[in-house]
């Protein structure tokens, strides 16, 4: 009977893995953008009168990619959200490809899960950073607007060349953090060059927005403001705790686990 148990408990916690109900730590989940589908797929669009479009080629190795509209500011925001603690840490990075030198690319993360950029590519109720060609801003509008300007050194951002750049936030306390951004040289291929950013800032969550408040979920983003960066690829998300699921899974497996439970009944 015991053996029994242990299979049917097993064979939920599958289903439950298979749902995405409780991610491994550490887990990385890859928006590639060869497919045009994943830009209504895996992403809310803010503004989405003039969104983001795809490219089957131009990308990283030739491969599909989105394509920024000129001078338009664009929100991309995970349509996946992860629940936070303390100690739980969060990533986003992306791949840009620097042509003007006028404009940002935003990196971050909200408790909205669809919203318009409204602080160099970040949206409201972001802790994020936004990044131009030698520095950018880091955006914290968590009960308050603030903002700290960054310098990344080693001059302008290459013109005509591609960039990787992720940002890390770090919960320390239910109302503080840290955020890393890290910023590299990238070939036509993906392959990182030398680094040109590794900077960490804190900051605290105003009244309202502590982890056991209204910033219990967040989601990733990835925004374009202005005119700089021209494509976008090979967006990944992270996060140390689980994801939270759509409704439609977590009806999904409630069926899975009562139609085990049946059978046990029956067994």
């Amino acid at each position: 009977m015991q053996t029994k148990q242990k299979s049917r408990l097993s064979s939920i916690a599958s289903a439950a893995a298979w749902l995405g109900l409780a991610a491994t730590s550490g887990a990385t989940v890859l928006s590639n953008l060869n497919s045009p589908s994943q830009l209504t797929s895996d992403f809310n669009a803010g503004y989405s009168n003039n969104p983001w479009t795809h490219a089957t080629s131009g990308g990283l190795g030739d491969s599909g990619c989105a394509v920024v509209p000129d001078g338009d500011d664009v929100l991309m925001t995970y349509t996946t959200g992860y629940s936070t603690e303390v100690g739980g840490s969060y990533t986003i990075g992306a791949y840009f490809y620097n042509v003007y030198n006028s404009g940002f690319g935003a990196l971050g993360f909200s408790n909205l899960s669809s919203a318009n950029p409204i602080f160099w590519g970040n949206p409201d109720n972001s802790i994020g950073v936004s990044i131009h060609g030698g520095g950018g801003e880091y955006v914290n509008v968590i009960g308050s607007s603030d903002s700290s300007g960054a310098t990344w050194g080693n001059g302008d951002l290459a013109t005509n060349a591609w960039f990787y750049a992720q940002t890390t936030l770090t919960f320390t306390a239910v109302d503080a953090y840290s955020l890393t951004t890290t910023i590299w040289n990238s070939d036509a291929n993906g392959v990182l060059g030398s680094q040109r950013a590794n900077d960490t800032v804190t900051g605290s969550l105003g009244d309202g927005y502590k982890l056991n408040e209204s910033y219990g979920t967040i989601y990733a983003h990835v925004g374009t403001s202005g005119s700089r960066f021209t494509k976008v690829d090979n967006i990944s998300t992270a996060g140390s705790t689980g994801a939270i699921p759509e409704p439609s899974a977590v009806v999904l497996l409630g069926a899975t686990a009562l139609g085990f439970g049946l059978r046990r009944r029956r067994a």
